[in-house]
Formats: C-alpha cells, structure tokens, sequence
C-alpha cells in the first residue's frame, strides 16, 4: 500500500471517528461534546500516523531523552510560576516569565546532557572527521 493510500486511510477514518463521537456527544454535552469529539479525531489520525510511521521507519523513541525533556519542562514551570507567583498578569510578567523558562530550561537540559542541539552537533563532528 502506497503512503498517500495510507494517509487518506487514516484521514478518512479520523473523520468517521469525529462523526461517531459528536453524534453521540452533542446531543449530551452541546458544545463541549463537539470539542471532545473533534480532539478525539485528531488524536485518532496522529496516532494512526505515528504507528505507520514507526513501523515504516523502524524508529525507536528514547525514552531517556523523553523523560529529561519532561523533567526539565516541568522543573522549568514550577521554577518560573514560584519566581512570578505574586506578580499581576502583563506583558512584562509573561516576557519575565519567557526569559526564565528559557534559562532554566536550558540550564537543566545542560545538566541532564539532553540538549538535542549538542547531540545534532557532536553526531556532525564525528561524520566529517569520518570522511
């Protein structure tokens, strides 16, 4: 099967899944069905696509890597929300918070070595010394 067969596969699935779900949910919960059930479509077709890929492309997720990044944002939010916790919202708190998310974030990915940046150049740095 050719890949735009299978993308259209799972597009056209993702819309019958949106279908189902808001004919069952409108009628209970109005509007918020709606939301529901169009998150679920879209849902239904990522993980479609994501499945064919890995199993197209033999691709392994690193968990580690995962884990260091999910770690990392959610040291990056605690940090960032206890540094602002009493201030008002405006643009100059939401631009203070940007700049420390940014810092921390790239402090702890530093120390948890997980910064795919380094790992994009160390894996060029080997390629040209290869050749």
């Amino acid at each position: 099967m050719n890949r735009v067969k299978v993308y259209n596969m799972a597009v056209i699935n993702g819309a019958v899944v949106g279908v189902i779900t808001n004919f069952i949910l409108i009628p209970i919960v109005g509007i918020y069905g709606a939301i529901v059930a169009t998150i679920l479509s879209e849902l239904f077709v990522t993980i479609t696509r994501v499945y064919a890929f890995i199993r197209e492309k033999h691709f392994k997720f690193n968990i580690v890597m995962i884990m260091k990044c999910v770690l990392s944002g959610l040291m990056m939010y605690l940090i960032t929300t206890w540094i602002t916790l009493g201030w008002s919202a405006s643009i100059k708190t939401t631009t203070v918070q940007v700049i420390i998310g940014i810092v921390v974030y790239m402090i702890l990915m530093a120390i948890f070595k997980a910064n795919p940046i380094f790992e994009l150049i160390k894996s060029r740095g080997k390629s040209i010394r290869l050749k």
